[in-house]
């Protein structure tokens, strides 16, 4: 949820903030749920979040559809 309203109040962007600098500290990978538009991205990487999932992307799909995504975008 803390994504979801990344830029709109400053208590969210610092509890994004403080769990990025906390994941980077412990030398964590950062996934990031939640994702709608495309500021978000955005910041998230300046932030250090290396990975990303939401509706931005794709809304939720079962595994037959995944794989017939896989296979449209690597073959």
């Amino acid at each position: 949820s803390f994504v979801g309203h990344l830029g709109q109040t400053n208590k969210n962007d610092a509890i994004v903030r403080l769990v990025g600098a906390l994941a980077q500290a412990l030398q964590l990978e950062l996934i990031a749920e939640g994702i709608e538009e495309n500021y978000q991205i955005d910041a998230l990487e300046n932030l250090g979040y290396q990975w990303g999932q939401g509706y931005y992307f794709s809304p939720p799909i079962d595994e037959q559809a995944f794989r017939i995504l896989l296979e449209k975008t690597y073959h």
